[in-house]
């Protein structure tokens, strides 16, 4: 069969093939029109989208640039369905069949287009006669074909008719609102910021940015120019950070101006205005904290003439105070070590105080760590005060920093006081006496003093008065802040003469060699015998005393007698006789106070009588009015005052009886307080007889004294005459 397949040569249907060339030409031009009028209905139809969906909904720039993409991806698919795919070459067979649906060939134009191809391997499997018949009566009927009317143009117009009906809107309107046009372009094509031309057009004045941003607290204000509409309210429409939302009015301020103020910003937001058919865009705000110092550690250091190293039990000289104020010695180095809220980018400490009756600042610049921790030292030298000045990363500042206070404690000199005796004293020259003292220094003590000079202040070496004595005071030199010494002085060893007068006062001193000295007090020497007279004169103010105290307990008793008589047996006490109760009680207080200061006055007698080491025979008689006057204070006063305390207290629900049991103790002190006075009383007319008698001798050896240097004069006179 092969031999014989090409022994003989087939004529091919021209006439046949030139209608098939003819059909894809034409086939092909009207689907290259028509695919690319398609082609232009999707592009204006993505455009009528993408203009509308922005309009309506004024899309963030982010959908926008979504859209955009979705619309190139769309042309891109649609360039390649209506324009690639019509220059996609079909076979002559295809066209053939074609021509054969439209006529009444049947299929003899496909079987000689096909068998008559001499790169058919088919064709051999058929007879050469027919195949030339079959060929000779496909070119016979395709010559009444007419073939160009198989290909129609009617998709083409709807097409067209299509693309004009959406194409003349879109210019027509472009060419009537060229704004939108313009806008549509910026807005969707080149991603422009930039708000739709409404019937209302506001303007934003503040905030400028479309990302602001604030420091937490403060206010944020935003200010809208009305360019364009009526009297339509302006909106406010906010979003904040965790999703909630909110709408405000904005307050009409002058023409066309809106306002809105938040006045404490506490968190981000976002917002966007609404007025008629005009809606901006979104707006961030975005807050910020503020740097603070967030927390400090001072170190102290301090200086040597304090001696504060010396207390501590490791020897270290350092000290740590976890708030910002400081109280310190004048000279002490402070380090700080701070740590701020936020991390910052610039940081001052500035220290503030007066000099000169103006106020002077001190600044220094601090290095910044990346964690947000700054160090320094200062010395501090002066009162005032110090803070830290902080601009965080994002350029806020502190305005209200910390102010730390700084005080500086100056090293006084030491407070001595003279507890024992503390007073201007006569003594006799063989007087022994404690000086009891308290010295207090604000770092320590390291040494002091007795000082013993004469009063006239006449220096030593003069020849007259020296400098009696100095005791030093091993109590003081120990750096102890606190010392209370107790020195017993003995003046015999002074060498002091009677009617003297001698200045003593102690002294401390600190590290600084800063003394400071103690009130000065005077004592007196007088002789023996006068020192007892002073003691006996003071004794008869006790007496004195105590008889006023016992006209007191009579006053007091005859109050609490009047009440009882006039209160019924068994009955309370009346609401009239209260205010003689609590009379009464504050006379008993009185007694019961003059008691308790006459027995120090009386021991402090005895006290001067042992402490000048004076012969004095009544001593013991007069510690013996000491301690019968101890025991009326003590054991005697305590219950009368008790119990009219507990009368008063009670008020009308005391009892006669209650009344009775405290005019009991009264009488009972009463009597004792008497019985003293009367000892005392025969005891002070023996003394005071004793001292006239004394006196009257005294007297006549005065007189005596007279006669005779008169008579040593007369005669001495007499004898020179006579020579």
């Amino acid at each position: 069969m092969s031999d014989r397949s090409t022994s003989f040569d087939i004529s091919r249907p021209e006439r046949a093939l030139r209608q098939i060339r003819s059909l894809r030409y034409r086939r092909r031009r009207i689907r290259a029109v028509d695919g690319f009028a398609r082609l232009i209905v999707v592009a204006v139809i993505v455009i009528w989208s993408m203009f509308l969906l922005d309009w309506s909904l004024d899309l963030p720039l982010a959908v926008r640039g979504i859209n955009a993409v979705a619309a190139v991806t769309f042309l891109i698919l649609a360039l390649r369905v209506f324009l690639l795919a019509s220059r996609r070459r079909v076979s002559d067979s295809w066209l053939a069949a074609q021509i054969e649906a439209a006529s009444e060939l049947d299929q003899s134009l496909v079987t000689a287009v096909q068998l008559a191809d001499p790169d058919n391997p088919r064709r051999a499997l058929y007879s050469p006669v027919l195949l030339e018949r079959t060929v000779q009566e496909a070119e016979e009927r395709i010559e009444h074909i007419r073939v160009s009317g198989l290909v129609s143009p009617r998709g083409l117009v709807t097409t067209f008719v299509v693309l004009i009906a959406l194409l003349a809107p879109l210019v027509i309107g472009a060419a009537i609102r060229t704004d939108l046009a313009s806008t549509f372009v910026k807005r969707d094509l080149l991603f422009q910021r930039l708000a739709w031309p409404r019937s209302y057009l506001l303007e934003i004045e503040e905030p400028v940015e479309a990302r602001s941003l604030i420091a937490m607290g403060d206010p944020l204000s935003i200010v809208v120019h009305k360019v364009r509409g009526g009297d339509a309210r302006v909106n406010l429409e906010v979003t904040f950070d965790d999703g909630s939302r909110d709408q405000f009015a904005l307050e009409k301020k002058g023409e066309n101006r809106y306002r809105k103020v938040f006045p404490n910003v506490t968190r981000d937001f976002e917002f966007r205005l609404r007025c008629g058919d005009f809606k901006s865009e979104y707006y961030t705000v975005v807050v910020r904290n503020r740097p603070r110092v967030q927390e400090i550690t001072l170190e102290f250091d301090y200086p040597d003439y304090t001696g504060l190293d010396q207390l501590a039990a490791d020897g270290a000289t350092t000290e740590r105070n976890l708030g910002g104020h400081l109280k310190v010695p004048v000279g002490t180095k402070v380090m700080y070590s701070a740590k701020t809220s936020i991390p910052v980018s610039n940081a001052t400490w500035i220290e503030e105080y007066q000099a000169g009756g103006e106020a002077q600042a001190t600044r220094v610049e601090l290095d910044v760590s990346l964690a947000g921790e700054l160090s320094g030292s200062f010395v501090a030298q002066r009162n005032g005060t110090y803070h830290f000045e902080l601009t965080s990363q994002d350029g806020f500042r502190n305005p209200s920093p910390i102010r730390y206070r700084v005080a500086v404690v100056p090293d006084q000199p030491p407070i001595v006081q003279l507890l024992k005796p503390g007073r201007n004293t006569e003594v006799s020259l063989r007087a022994q006496f404690a000086i009891d003292m308290i010295a207090t220094d604000d770092f320590g003590l390291t040494a002091g003093r007795l000082v013993f000079a004469s009063d006239d202040g006449t220096a030593e070496g003069d020849g007259e008065l020296p400098i009696v004595a100095s005791i030093d005071l091993e109590a003081m030199s120990g750096g102890a802040i606190k010392a209370e010494p107790s020195h017993l002085v003995d003046l015999e060893p002074f060498g002091l003469q009677e009617g003297q007068r001698v200045q003593y006062h102690a002294e401390a001193e600190d590290a600084l060699g800063q003394v400071g000295p103690s009130r000065k007090y005077v004592l007196t020497i007088v002789a023996e015998d006068e020192l007892m007279r002073i003691l006996q004169d003071e004794l008869s103010l006790v007496r004195e005393s105590l008889e006023q105290c016992l006209e007191w307990q009579g006053e007091s008793r005859d109050e609490i007698e009047d009440v009882v008589d006039a209160t019924i047996a068994g009955s309370s006490v009346r609401e009239a006789d209260l205010p003689s109760l609590r009379h009464a009680r504050l006379t008993q207080e009185r007694v019961d106070e003059r008691l308790a200061e006459s027995v120090a006055r009386v021991s402090e007698i005895i006290d001067r009588a042992q402490e000048n080491r004076l012969v004095w025979k009544e001593l013991p008689r007069v510690e013996s009015v000491r301690d019968r006057l101890r025991e009326i204070s003590e054991t005697m006063s305590p219950p009368a005052l008790a119990g009219l305390n507990l009368i008063v207290r009670k008020a009308e629900e005391g009892t006669r009886d209650e009344v009775i049991a405290a005019l009991d103790h009264q009488r009972r002190l009463e009597r004792s307080l008497r019985d003293l006075l009367v000892d005392l009383r025969e005891w002070g007319d023996l003394r005071s007889l004793i001292r006239k008698v004394e006196e009257l001798i005294g007297t006549q050896r005065q007189l005596e004294d007279h006669v005779k240097s008169k008579v040593k004069d007369s005669l001495d006179s007499g004898g020179g005459d006579r020579r």
